[in-house]
């Protein structure tokens, strides 16, 4: 779904989770942020060129010029060690399935708060998005590997600018939430 240019596709980062630099979430990683997480992650963030969707309007002038396809992720947030509690055992897990609802969550209080002040809801997020100064840019990581011991079979790296690793990079949600409210 996220290669649908009317769904916000948000990929998975790590190293808010231990205070080191933030980085593309792999199951390869090196570095400082690796070498700082105690639970290496068991996925890589996802990331791409879509073969079926066209480069919508707003990927314009931020994806690069040769893309045959809209590029995912459009964001990131962080999608390691979130804890859970699972038959009431607390575990740590891994993936966009985090980083997803999570950004979700963030537009929800963006939404309340247009609501609670008469405002038009956010509607269709993506233009915004890309039209937005609010993220940090991811620069070190890449996607090269789904799960821990799979294969590997592609992928791209973090790059400044959107990357098909990271995308816009992540929402500094104090400045995403005053831009759009």
């Amino acid at each position: 779904p996220a290669s649908s240019a009317y769904v916000t596709g948000v990929g998975a980062t790590m190293g808010v989770d231990t205070g080191s630099p933030e980085v593309v979430c792999s199951t390869r990683g090196k570095g400082e942020t690796w070498d700082a997480t105690p639970d290496k992650p068991l996925i890589t963030s996802g990331g791409g060129y879509s073969l079926i969707e066209k480069v919508p309007q707003y990927q314009i002038g931020k994806i690069p010029e040769d893309a045959l396809g809209r590029g995912v992720p459009d964001i990131s947030l962080a999608g390691h060690a979130y804890s859970v509690v699972i038959g009431g055992k607390w575990l740590t897990v891994d993936g966009t399935s985090a980083s997803s609802p999570a950004f979700a969550g963030m537009v929800s209080m963006i939404n309340a708060q247009l609501k609670a002040s008469g405002q038009p809801l956010v509607g269709f997020l993506n233009p915004a998005l890309y039209a937005s100064s609010a993220f940090n840019d991811i620069t070190i990581g890449d996607n090269k590997c789904a799960a821990q011991g799979a294969m590997c079979c592609g992928g791209y790296d973090a790059a400044p600018g959107w990357d098909a690793a990271s995308g816009l990079g992540t929402p500094d949600f104090k400045l995403l939430f005053a831009e759009l409210t």
